[in-house]
């Protein structure tokens, strides 16, 4: 009797066929229901808003860091000595006005747990983290970008560099107001109507962006926003 007939499959489910690997999301505008949002601190200090997204069902991970390692979420100007927000607070920002109509600073926040790689133990580990509890739940419209990025590694000093080899990536570059799809500008600004969504799929959909060395760079800060005093979105 061969070994092999012990081997039974009957009953089980086969795989459908697939390429296999990770598939970017095209770059486009999502509605994008908010299933998590933690907060880490790397070892300089600098801390991140860790967010998974449910996107028609499937599942976006995307870590954004929103202050430096001082804890400032912004750097100043060199020509003019002026506070400009860092892009990743003003994306992590948008996104709790659009949600919940609130400033991040006015976030309530409870610990969580969740399962976080340490790289000291090199292992995804639970953790207990600061969450955006409000956040959770709700929806808001996302640009995401498709990039192509350098890899890098570290050198002999410690720091990070391009290794000459890319890998692609998806980001969130804009977010909007789910129901009237303005900007959070354009709803400080008391906006009529929503032109940059239009103006964003018209410049960004199914492009794929490079990013990599001696290329194209990261988009520029945008200037400080002013505080909400009332919701900005009804």
């Amino acid at each position: 009797m061969s070994i092999f007939t012990s081997y039974d499959n009957k009953g089980a489910t086969s795989p459908k066929d697939s390429l296999g690997g990770y598939e970017p999301l095209a770059s486009d505008i999502y509605e994008a229901e908010i299933k998590a949002a933690y907060v880490t601190t790397s070892r300089s200090g600098a801390a991140a808003i860790n967010l998974v997204l449910d996107i028609a069902g499937r599942e976006y991970h995307e870590t954004i860091y929103f202050t430096n390692s001082k804890g400032e979420t912004f750097f100043l100007s060199k020509q003019s000595g002026e506070k400009i927000s860092l892009p990743g607070y003003t994306t992590f920002n948008d996104l709790c006005l659009c949600a919940v109509g609130k400033e991040v600073n006015q976030l309530e926040s409870e610990n969580r747990t969740f399962k976080i790689y340490d790289v000291e133990a090199k292992k995804v580990l639970p953790k207990e983290v600061p969450t955006a509890v409000e956040l959770i739940g709700k929806k808001v419209a996302v640009g995401i970008l498709h990039e192509i990025v350098d890899k890098t590694a570290k050198n002999d000093d410690g720091a990070y560099v391009p290794t000459g080899e890319t890998r692609e990536q998806n980001v969130i570059d804009k977010v909007f107001d789910l129901k009237s799809h303005k900007t959070v500008n354009e709803a400080r600004e008391n906006a009529t109507e929503a032109t940059f969504y239009d103006l964003w799929l018209d410049k960004n959909k199914d492009q794929i962006r490079k990013r990599v060395k001696g290329k194209a760079g990261a988009t520029e800060a945008k200037a400080e926003p002013k505080k909400a005093t009332k919701p900005l979105f009804s």
